[in-house]
């Protein structure tokens, strides 16, 4: 066999992106290759083995080899730093209230769903969900006749009550942001004479709210690009939906069908071509992306875009949804920050 041949010549192993090889059978696969040794290349490795040399990231702003990091954030101001928290139901429940609330939880890869849980006077909620955007709410009072919650940092919601539901116009000041950033950058390097296209690259919540006609940030978008676009004349001309492309990961059924993650592939031939156009200029078409030819500015995506992906001309990055791991953070970050 080919690989006891391999096995004699103590082959060296170059791995890019290590830590999607750290499953026992992985592991069994390469060690069966009877190596030298193993080079490993990762910027988020999960095991650091035998470090040799390590480029860290102050390292590589300060040698110009990454841009300088700036970072938007949006917030409720009448609400500030409160986590989803809906009262759904208070019970007697051996003679002691019990509170019924949903609440955001993250999972141990990182994934954030809402859920719904029963609290008991005490209970704190940062351990119940781990999360620390829950640090400080623990259960001061649980009230079944006045029906109501209160925590130790006296927020209270009434039954039917939520926190944290601005989540539409946080949305709205992300988009707005994003989008006036990218027309004023890119003026700016044009007057300093540097002919270098703008990238922005959105991750969003859900693919149908981009993907469908009435998707809410596929509107907000429109609706700040045209409201930007008068000031800059560059963009006056320009149609908010010929300036955007997206790509979102896909799945192919036994029968050989393709499926949009959350939506189905388009029907019409139209629709279908359109879809391929994005994804062949996004994923293999780069140098065609970064040129003025091409109207494609915006790119959206969902969480397709990791290792493997990553474009210098990526100016911001705004991210429309929660973001559970560390690691799925650098990567974002790093599709546009070389």
């Amino acid at each position: 066999p080919v690989i006891h041949l391999l096995q004699a010549v103590r082959p060296v192993l170059i791995l890019d992106e290590p830590q999607n090889m750290e499953s026992e059978g992985r592991v069994a696969a390469l060690a069966a290759l009877n190596p030298l040794f193993a080079l490993r290349y990762s910027a988020t490795h999960k095991n650091a083995y035998s470090l040799v040399y390590r480029l860290s990231p102050y390292d590589a702003y300060r040698q110009g080899l990454v841009k300088q990091i700036e970072v938007g954030a949006a917030i409720e101001e009448e609400n500030a730093n409160l986590p989803y928290i809906r009262l759904e139901n208070i019970e007697i429940v051996a003679k002691k209230p019990v509170a019924e609330v949903t609440v955001d939880v993250q999972a141990k890869s990182g994934k954030v769903t809402r859920k719904t849980m029963k609290l008991k006077q005490g209970f704190k909620l940062w351990e119940k969900t781990n999360r620390a955007d829950y640090e400080g709410l623990e259960v001061a009072e649980i009230n079944y006749q006045s029906k109501f919650i209160r925590f130790t940092n006296n927020v209270e919601i009434a039954m039917g009550a939520e926190t944290g539901t601005q989540k539409e116009a946080i949305l709205e000041a992300q988009i707005r942001f994003t989008v006036q950033t990218h027309m004023r950058k890119q003026k700016r390097i044009r007057d300093m004479g540097f002919n270098i296209k703008v990238l922005s690259l959105f991750f969003v919540d859900k693919v149908d709210s981009f993907r469908n006609d009435n998707g809410l940030i596929r509107q907000l978008f429109i609706k700040a690009f045209n409201e930007y676009k008068v000031d800059f004349p560059e963009w006056r001309d320009k149609n908010p939906l010929d300036v955007q492309a997206s790509y979102f990961a896909s799945t192919t059924n036994k029968k050989g069908v393709v499926s949009i993650v959350e939506k189905e592939v388009p029907t019409n031939e139209k629709d279908r071509a359109a879809q391929a156009r994005e994804f062949d200029l996004i994923m293999r078409r780069k140098e065609d992306l970064i040129s003025f030819d091409e109207p494609v500015s915006f790119i959206f995506s969902h969480s397709a875009l990791k290792e493997g992906w990553d474009n210098p001309n990526v100016f911001q990055i705004c991210t429309l949804r929660e973001v559970g791991s560390e690691t799925e953070r650098r990567q974002q970050v790093g599709r546009g920050v070389r």
